[in-house]
């Protein structure tokens, strides 16, 4: 089962610096490369954008469901220090940013990375139900 993505955006300005990805063009790159990753892991993966229907907001769709319905009721737990994912990297800067969590939801390209690969997820572990 291929897992097809597809950005549908308004063409209107975001409205907000504050934001993960604060234009369309960012966000259309964020998205690429996410597909070109996947390929890279032998994933069938596709990536289309265009307009959203009028009225419609800016939306990501994952194998045709919008990424927030995807990610309502996703339960995420970050990883404790120390955990096996940290070790290969001993020292890290230490930097301030949001958690992983949380996003302006009304704003969609403000998904952080982990969101979206966890809403892949969810889709292409639900892809023999």
């Amino acid at each position: 089962m291929a897992i097809d993505i597809e950005y549908r955006y308004s063409g209107r300005p975001l409205g907000s610096k504050n934001l993960r990805r604060a234009s369309v063009d960012e966000m259309e790159i964020y998205l690429q490369n996410l597909v070109k990753e996947m390929r890279s892991a032998n994933i069938d993966a596709s990536y289309v954008s265009g307009f959203a229907v009028e009225g419609e907001r800016n939306m990501v769709f994952i194998n045709g469901r919008p990424i927030t319905e995807i990610l309502d009721g996703l339960e995420i737990k970050p990883l404790p220090p120390g955990s096996d994912a940290d070790c290969f990297s001993a020292y890290r800067p230490m930097t301030i940013k949001r958690a992983e969590e949380e996003w302006d939801e009304k704003y969609v390209e403000d998904l952080s990375d982990t969101l979206v690969k966890n809403a892949i997820s969810k889709v292409f572990s639900q892809r023999g139900r």
